[in-house]
């Protein structure tokens, strides 16, 4: 163990622990991270809010699957479980990996096909419920699909013949995924919504989100409010185009997904996928020897051994996180951020802990963050003393 300080001038000894070295101290994999995919760029941001659309846009139908419908029957009230759409009009050429497509198709599990077919026919797609690596030939080899959020979903059940999802007659319970072509200072975008979707078997957690699509070629995945799930679906968020795509890791859905907006944008000169990088451990720094009531300490990822150095830290990632305290004998702290983003523009994250007037007792820190292998080491704020173990 290391690091022994006192708290607001109490005896309040902080203990920060390497994972593995101590029994039943719970290092959960809740988070989502990217990498590069191929000639795509993924990137945090602020300037791509979710988009208002109307509450009686378009809702798409569904067939096959589990949904009681042919494509000629298509609808979108039943409860629809492993089914796709007919295929349906962007309303703009949207330039996708270098190719230009006018429609689209999805999957009620999350996933958005680029079609060559005419409105109304059949999705080339497919309604694979099991998440796998990407690129995936599930969906046929090669297949150019967007995954903003590939797992086994559930559309529940609307009222029959009523579009408007504002309406009084809809169930409480009701999901909504609706399409409409807005413009935005100028520029067409493809707005698809996913509204109080539901994880098959999971009653009561459900997604809200949009995808994005800008005649501008900006490729959006905006979250809403996203419940935690209290086991661990699969999960995959990415894409993938003939010829490229990247698996972009994610075993849980983490609270720090909501209310964020990620961005892909072409690059022509990207024109390889970088592997995703090993995590071997991620690091909590810390001074270790502080008097101070907000006690900061410093997270990183790193693909080295510990300390890590400064060319081992993971920076091609965006991997959302999020540190957490056990006390024993006493409050628990503040903690700021309660979530964070590791990302290629901000690598290190620090995170202030502030613990209650009179506090004593003991606290172990540990860390919420996605990538196996599910390693915690401790170091001083230099990053030369790893705790050892007991």
């Amino acid at each position: 163990m290391n690091s022994l300080f006192s708290r607001c001038a109490k005896s309040w000894l902080v203990h920060l622990l390497c994972l593995l070295c101590l029994p039943g101290l719970l290092l959960a994999l809740l988070g989502v991270s990217h990498v590069h995919a191929a000639g795509y760029t993924p990137s945090i941001t602020t300037a791509y809010p979710q988009l208002a659309i109307s509450s009686s846009a378009p809702q798409v139908g569904w067939y096959g699957g589990n949904c009681g419908n042919t494509l000629a029957t298509a609808n979108p009230y039943k409860t629809c479980d492993d089914g796709v759409t007919p295929v349906m009009p962007i309303g703009f050429t949207f330039s996708f990996a270098g190719t230009d497509y006018t429609t689209w198709s999805m999957s009620s599990n999350g996933v958005i096909f680029f079609e060559t077919g005419a409105a109304g026919t059949a999705s080339t797609g497919a309604n694979e419920y099991r998440p796998s690596n990407l690129p995936t030939a599930v969906f046929g080899a090669g297949k150019p699909a967007l995954m903003p959020f590939w797992a086994d979903l559930l559309k529940n059940a609307s009222a029959t013949g009523v579009l408007d999802t504002n309406s009084p007659s809809q169930p409480a319970n009701a999901s909504f995924i609706q399409y409409q072509t807005v413009t935005v200072s100028g520029v067409q975008v493809l707005v698809i919504q996913l509204k109080k979707v539901g994880y098959y078997g999971a009653s009561g957690t459900l997604v809200n989100m949009q995808v994005q699509l800008w005649a501008t070629g900006q490729i959006v995945y905006s979250y809403g409010s996203m419940q935690v799930m209290p086991t661990n679906p699969a999960l995959r968020i990415g894409l993938q185009y003939s010829g490229g795509g990247c698996n972009t890791l994610a075993n849980n859905q983490s609270s720090s997904l909501s209310n964020q907006s990620y961005l892909y944008e072409w690059d022509a000169t990207a024109n390889s996928c970088p592997t995703l990088p090993t995590v071997d451990h991620y690091e909590i720094r810390h001074d270790g020897a502080a008097t101070l009531c907000a006690e900061p300490v410093t997270v990183l990822a790193c693909k080295g051994t510990a300390p890590c150095s400064a060319a081992n830290i993971i920076n091609t990632q965006i991997i959302n996180a999020s540190v957490t305290a056990t006390a024993t004998g006493a409050g628990a702290p503040t903690i700021s951020p309660p979530s964070f983003t590791l990302q290629p523009s901000s690598p290190q994250q620090v995170v202030n802990l502030t613990w209650p007037a009179g506090s004593s007792g003991n606290a172990t820190l540990g860390i919420q963050a996605a990538l196996a292998p599910n390693t915690l080491t401790c170091a001083n704020a230099a990053g030369t003393a790893p705790a050892p173990a007991p």
